[in-house]
């Protein structure tokens, strides 16, 4: 019964003993590195690379300038965590994952942000994405939906137009191409919608997806009955109010 116990320790002191000398080896490493490498043994685990993967609109070379990986350090030193944060919050990056791969290369995997939508204001536009972040500005004046009422100093305002868009693409409706919507959240209790065709929708607040069915089947009910332009009242939880829209107003 006491050899098992015997034998636990010794392997116990075996690995205190492996430990040990691999502590004075690496320290006997550091000082000869330190006085000078005369035999050539020093830096065989230096950072020679930067990899960049998953890249599509950014350039590379602009991903390894935000990283700052300094290269000629030992691979070691080098911490995935803080490399991460120097690049998330870049623009069109979404997510960062950074690994070393031994011997000398540091790859930074990244997960770029996919535009959905411009913003546009008196200050110009900007391409955001899904959850209505922005990505950066851009000059682009169709192939995207637009969002008014709402910048980087209202992000509230871009979350909700891009729920109205998700709700839109959720939906699967045939209204009209996303990419003709325009969506005003001015009044983020009050958000609404102009489709092609002479249409503007009052949203209120709910499910969206639910809102743009009923849009789709007062649509298609209304269309020999009721003169463009229309508009659909959609605030209320029971009924939808449909009447002419004035585009004066």
């Amino acid at each position: 019964m006491r050899r098992p116990k015997r034998r636990a320790r010794r392997l116990i002191g075996w690995l205190v003993l492996a430990g040990v000398a691999g502590g004075l080896l690496w320290g006997a490493a550091s000082s000869v590195c330190d006085a000078g490498d005369t035999a050539g043994l020093c830096g065989w685990d230096q950072i020679e690379r930067v990899e960049v993967r998953g890249t599509v609109r950014l350039d590379a070379d602009q991903v390894r300038a935000w990283a700052a990986v300094p290269l000629g350090t030992p691979l070691w030193t080098a911490e995935g965590e803080k490399i991460a944060a120097r690049l998330e919050g870049r623009p069109w990056i979404k997510a960062v994952t950074v690994t070393k791969r031994f011997p000398d290369t540091v790859v930074i995997e990244v997960a770029e942000r996919v535009p959905a939508a411009v913003a546009a204001n008196d200050r110009g536009r900007v391409l955001v994405d899904a959850d209505g972040l922005v990505i950066g500005p851009t000059t682009l004046t169709h192939g995207f939906p637009v969002i008014v009422g709402a910048s980087a100093s209202r992000p509230e305002g871009l979350r909700l137009g891009a729920r109205i868009l998700k709700g839109f693409l959720a939906a699967n409706v045939s209204l009209a191409p996303i990419d003709s919507l325009v969506i005003d959240v001015t009044n983020p209790d009050d958000p609404q919608a102009e489709l092609p065709g002479a249409m503007r929708v009052r949203l209120g607040r709910g499910e969206f997806a639910e809102k743009w069915r009923r849009v789709q089947a007062i649509a298609d009910n209304a269309t020999d009955r009721m003169p463009s332009p229309r508009a659909v009242d959609l605030r209320f939880p029971d009924r939808a109010v449909v009447t002419a829209w004035d585009r004066a107003l």
